[in-house]
């Protein structure tokens, strides 16, 4: 299960996503795909359902997408936007 991290918020921004770290400064604006991303994610959608709706969204080649996903997810955490379980599911 993901889901947004301890001191972090976020707000739609039209079609865009704005999250932010209090404290921090640090802001990042998520447009397309990694909006859609960010929204099921901090929903609580489990990693492997976010790489499926997201594959059935977007006409591209679905094993290109399942790796875009997860980098995005993998990025997410890393910034400490995202909990870390969302990148422990195995691929």
């Amino acid at each position: 299960m993901s889901g947004v991290a301890d001191g972090v918020g976020w707000a739609q921004d039209g079609d865009a996503v704005v999250v932010a770290r209090f404290g921090s400064g640090h802001r990042v604006s998520l447009a397309g795909s990694a909006a859609v991303i960010w929204r099921l994610a901090a929903a609580g959608t489990d990693r492997e359902a976010v790489v499926r709706t997201v594959q059935e969204h977007y006409d591209s080649d679905p094993e290109q997408i399942a790796t875009a996903v997860r980098t995005t997810l993998d990025e997410l955490v890393a910034q400490g936007l995202l909990r870390g379980d969302a990148a422990t599911v195995q691929r």
